[in-house]
């Protein structure tokens, strides 16, 4: 029997329940929880509720109270600890064009919990003795973005978890679950791909035949460099378009767009009981009629606490579209439809991933209403132009009566 514990906002706990039904989830896409409440208990604003000993848990923000024939139905809801992270933006310091950091990583992260003001919050564990070279993050991306972005580089994960009223944030090694992987333990599917796009034309600067133009090329094993390996029926190729770029800064993107192309398929996985993963691990499907293997990466973890019962569920991608799954990720260049020379055009941008020939988009309840609210806007201006063309029609009717 798992107990979720009920603490205020100093971490203090009052009371452990049971009768509930809890469902937390981190990583890509959501960092957030719901919890309903059965026996009463009324949580204060900015209370925390957590599973004592693991990383979930996180901060009360909302509550809504239901009551019907007499029975309270109180449902609570709120950031997990990496949403409390997500909901924090890393600026550059005044005059800087980035935040750059270096220095072993626990006083890095201890540095930016500071910056962020979540450091009453969260203390940090001195779990990994790495040093995290000069990293330079995106601007203005989320701190959740950015320190995973930050650890990732550095082949770490980000860890929450709470012991005795403390909340402990540390970095640990990526886990790659290669070797423990069995049929017992995961169900899959997985496609191959036998050719990628292996030819990106990037376009920077200036107008025809002043344009700035660069070619990069994937070989096949995924790596990319400014020699060709593939031609004729082989080679597939796409444009990266980037208007506003110079030499170096289009050289750097198209490089980088190729090399998030190099995935060698997709695994869709589904973990039994009996493997442990986190955000950030890496886990292998192979099939040993055909030889085929996989390996994924862990993008999200979902916890579900019912009765007393606990349950974890993952979300995974595979290993390229990975790389730029991060939520809220945002960058200066762009790139525009359209297609030239037979190849194919990739825009990409908040919510859509691109692996080989197959664009993912993730549509967030925020995309839909924005587009919803547009809808209605235009709907409201179109209906005012109606009546105007309306009255217009009227005046124009009225004044050839008089004319005649």
């Amino acid at each position: 029997m798992v107990d979720l514990i009920c603490a205020d906002e100093n971490g203090v706990p009052f009371h452990a329940v049971s009768d509930c039904v809890f469902d937390c989830a981190w990583g890509s896409g959501e960092n957030d929880f719901e919890l309903t409440l059965y026996d009463g208990t009324v949580l204060p604003d900015r209370g925390l509720v957590y599973v004592d000993g693991t990383e979930v848990g996180g901060i009360v923000d909302h509550m809504k109270d239901e009551l019907s024939d007499g029975v309270s139905v109180i449902t609570y809801s709120g950031r997990s600890w990496h949403g409390m992270l997500a909901g924090k933006v890393l600026q550059p310091d005044s005059g800087q064009d980035y935040l750059k950091v270096s220095g072993p990583v626990n006083q890095v992260l201890s540095n930016l919990l500071a910056r962020i003001g979540l450091s009453d919050v969260f203390k940090v564990r001195a779990d990994s003795t790495k040093t995290i070279p000069t990293f330079q993050f995106d601007r203005y991306c989320t701190a959740y973005d950015g320190i995973r972005r930050m650890l990732a580089a550095n082949d770490l994960k980000l860890m929450f978890q709470e012991v005795d009223g403390t909340v402990w944030m540390y970095a640990q090694p990526i886990a790659a679950h290669d070797d423990t992987v069995d049929s017992d333990l995961v169900d899959f599917s997985i496609t191959k791909d036998y050719r990628r796009i292996n030819h990106m034309i990037g376009l920077g600067k200036g107008d025809l035949r002043n344009r700035l133009v660069v070619h990069y090329y994937a070989d096949g094993s995924g790596k990319v460099s400014s020699t060709r390996t593939f031609d004729g029926r082989d080679e597939i190729a796409a444009v990266y378009d980037y208007s506003s770029a110079e030499k170096d800064e289009l050289d750097k993107q198209t490089k980088k767009q190729l090399q998030d192309l190099q995935g060698a398929g997709a695994v869709d996985v589904t973990v039994h009981d009996g493997l442990s993963l986190d955000v950030g691990d890496r886990v292998a499907g192979c099939d040993h009629v055909t030889g085929l293997t996989v390996t994924a990466v862990v993008l999200k973890k979902i916890v579900k606490l019912s009765g007393g019962l606990l349950s974890v569920s993952y979300e995974v991608g595979d290993a390229a579209s990975s790389k730029t799954e991060y939520s809220n990720y945002t960058s200066s260049s762009s790139s525009s439809g359209g297609s030239a020379g037979g190849g194919v055009s990739l825009t990409a941008g908040r919510g859509l991933s691109i692996s080989g020939g197959t664009i993912t988009a993730e549509v967030a309840s925020e995309d839909l209403d924005a587009v919803r609210q547009v809808a209605e806007s235009a709907d409201r201006t179109a209906s005012g132009f109606a009546a105007q063309i309306g009255k217009a029609n009227q005046t124009a009717e009225d004044a050839k009566n008089v004319a005649d």
